[in-house]
This record gives C-alpha cells, structure tokens and sequence, in this order.
C-alpha cells in the first residue's frame, strides 16, 4: 500500500511540528516523528488493521495522538 499525504495533510503535518518544537522542545518532536513513523509502517504492511473512512472507503485511518512526550 502506498501512503500518500494531501498538500493539506502536509502544511498541518509542518504546523504541528513547528508547534511542538516551539511549545515543548525538539526531543518532543523526534518522538512524535519516531511513533508517526511506526504508525505508517503498520499501515502500510498491514492496512486492514486500520478503520476505513467514512467519506472515502478506499482510506485507512491512522491516529496518531501527543501523549506525555
């Protein structure tokens, strides 16, 4: 499965990256890469495991939530 990134999807991404280095620091940042990255490798070997949209059946939903980094 390829992962592809909206242009949306791509500035919230640099948005939030910049927020996270700005508000908590760039270890905090590395983290969130680091468990952003595991996530996509899990959706990419195996995306069945991830809960199809609503709007558009053929996308996988993966979160990726900012806790205690």
């Amino acid at each position: 499965m390829k992962i592809r990134f909206t242009q949306i999807a791509t500035h919230k991404l640099d948005l939030l990256t910049d927020y996270i280095v700005h508000e908590f620091s760039i270890e905090a940042n590395r983290k969130f890469l680091e468990r952003l990255n595991k996530g996509l490798s899990s959706l990419q070997s195996n995306p069945y495991i991830f809960p199809e949209s609503e709007t558009f059946k053929e996308l996988r939903i993966c979160v990726i939530k900012l806790k205690a980094i």
